[in-house]
């Protein structure tokens, strides 16, 4: 079957004899990987392993003042923001256009916030956060045909925006955007209002050339509760990703979507299926949740996506382990086909090869039902 087909009918919770898959992953597994088989594109190691991730549309805002700036260059290296454009402060300090610093570890491997440009103000300022003219989006002229083109070969197609809470973190800092939810609320509403404004004219675009999936990126939880008490999420956070979802749902009301966060969001699951009606939830965190619970409980509303754990099995398992677990998690929550199975997140460095390889054949070949 396509991959079509297949995420199709996970979204319908259709078994269809088989369970979608999809693949985040580091460089350094992607390289291994690639090593191994011999080949020299990372979707042959894909095709080899019948991973079938949607394909991902580009539409974003053109920032041609920041892109031509004098010292913005890709940066080297293997961290996470490795072959991006960045002004580099140092060869291990950088600053994107939003203006916010990193710097990449003494290890190499991750990324360090410094500072956003909103780290010392009393409100937004809306010089850095606007909405830039219509003619700065940037998108291939044919998109509309590109994304039927890929539909009908087989395809299906996401486009993904940050979570407004990742974005506005990082402008202002982390500590500071947690208090502001009670000492500045104005503060946080403003900033999510000048967001959600942001981010309108890119979905718009990207649901008129007909795309099945929007994915919002970002975490609000860790790993025993959320980042922010139900409430006051209840209060800034749902209300701003209903805004998000109706706009969507106004140009396309059989639109799609995902939503992902690391951790544990019990407290929000209720807001994320019922109310909001997101269709797909990841990453399942298998070491947070209980997955059974959410299967009970939500398994004919949403998609299950992920569940395997990168905590524990992946990295330290052996294959037999790593096998085992994936035929569990396709016994337990693949009922009635929603699911994708998939590891919690992005693989890490510390994964053996032998394993992810085992992850990905048996999620292939099981075939329980």
């Amino acid at each position: 079957m396509t991959t079509r087909e297949l995420m199709l009918n996970a979204l319908n919770h259709r078994y269809s004899g088989r369970f979608p898959t999809d693949f985040w992953t580091r460089p350094e597994p992607e390289k291994a990987l690639m090593e191994y088989y011999g080949v020299d594109d990372f979707q042959q190691v894909k095709d080899i392993l019948g991973i079938t991730s949607p394909v991902e549309i580009d539409v974003d805002w053109a920032n041609p003042e920041w892109e031509t700036r004098t010292g913005v260059q890709i940066l080297q290296g293997e961290s996470p923001s490795a072959g991006e454009r960045f002004l580099l402060h140092d060869e291990r300090t950088f600053e994107d256009e939003w203006g916010v610093v990193k710097r990449v570890g003494s290890d190499g491997k991750y990324d360090e916030w410094l500072r956003g440009p909103l780290s010392d103000m009393e409100k937004p300022d809306a010089s850095i956060i606007q909405t830039p003219p219509l003619d700065r989006l940037r998108y291939r002229p044919d998109l509309k045909e590109h994304v039927q083109r890929l539909k009908e070969s087989g395809e299906f197609t996401a486009f993904g925006i940050a979570n407004p809470f990742r974005t506005a973190w990082h402008l202002r800092g982390m500590q500071n955007f947690l208090m502001d939810y009670h000492l500045n609320p104005d503060f946080v509403a403003d900033t999510y209002d000048r967001l959600v404004e942001r981010d309108l004219p890119p979905l718009k675009v990207a649901i008129e050339a007909g795309v099945d999936l929007i994915v919002i990126m970002g975490d609000f939880a860790m790993q025993d509760r959320m980042f922010v008490g139900p409430a006051k999420w209840r209060e800034f956070d749902k209300a701003a990703f209903k805004k998000i979802l109706d706009f969507c749902r106004n140009i396309n009301p059989d639109i799609r979507f995902f939503v992902h966060s690391d951790g544990n969001v019990m407290a929000a699951m209720d807001d994320l299926v019922f109310d909001l009606g997101f269709d797909m939830i990841n990453p399942m965190q298998p070491e947070c949740m209980d997955l059974g619970l959410i299967k009970k409980k939500y398994g004919d509303r949403i998609v299950m996506h992920g569940c395997g754990s990168l905590q524990r099995t992946l990295p330290f398992g052996s294959t037999e382990d790593v096998r085992n677990e994936v035929r569990d998690i396709i016994d337990n929550y693949g009922e009635n086909g929603g699911l994708v199975v998939m590891p919690s997140n992005e693989v890490g460095f510390d994964v053996p090869v032998e394993n992810i390889i085992t992850f990905f054949e048996t999620a292939r070949d099981y075939f329980p039902y």
